[in-house]
């Protein structure tokens, strides 16, 4: 099946609800040198395909970064006054990034796909995760793994992906 079937970008001007924070986040992996494309859409039928607010080129892996706002959620604190994410809040949020990561491997077997949500805000993630991090902790992260190059086959990949999304623009 052609790539094009598999993988859509969303059109200029999309707005959702996490817009602003997908945004936040966006700018934040292009202050670190990192290579993004915004609002993937992945699945042969456009009823069920998965939305990916971010593809990222990090080391020699393909990365989706799932972007989440606790605003508009009922606040929980703690003593030290930072907003908590909770524990139920945090598992729906990685169970996303799981069937993310499955979904976009099985369109491209043999991609080294990586996941990690993203909080866009400052929160205390609880309880603290390596898959699950703050938009401070972004840097550690990139630091960590961009480690290594894409392979030749990665990088082409990259390539067509760029292709992709420049036709949604036209």
């Amino acid at each position: 099946m052609d790539l094009a079937s598999l993988i859509r970008f969303r059109p200029p001007g999309h707005v959702n609800a996490g817009f602003p924070a997908e945004l936040k986040v966006g700018r934040r992996l292009r202050e670190l040198g990192v290579p993004t494309l915004h609002g993937a859409c992945i699945g042969a039928d456009p009823k069920r395909e998965r939305e990916l607010d971010y593809l990222a080129l990090l080391g020699g892996r393909l990365w989706i970064v799932e972007v989440k706002s606790s605003e508009g959620h009922p606040p929980r604190w703690s003593a030290d006054g930072v907003r908590l994410v909770g524990p139920a809040t945090l598992e729906t949020a990685r169970r996303q990034i799981r069937r993310q990561v499955e979904a976009l491997s099985a369109i491209l077997p043999g991609t080294l796909v990586a996941g990690v949500v993203v909080f866009s805000e400052r929160v205390r993630v609880e309880p603290p995760r390596e898959d699950a991090i703050t938009l401070d902790s972004l840097p550690d992260l990139v630091a960590r793994e961009n480690i290594g190059t894409a392979s030749a086959t990665t990088l082409d990949l990259w390539e067509r992906l760029h292709q992709l999304r420049a036709a949604c623009l036209d």
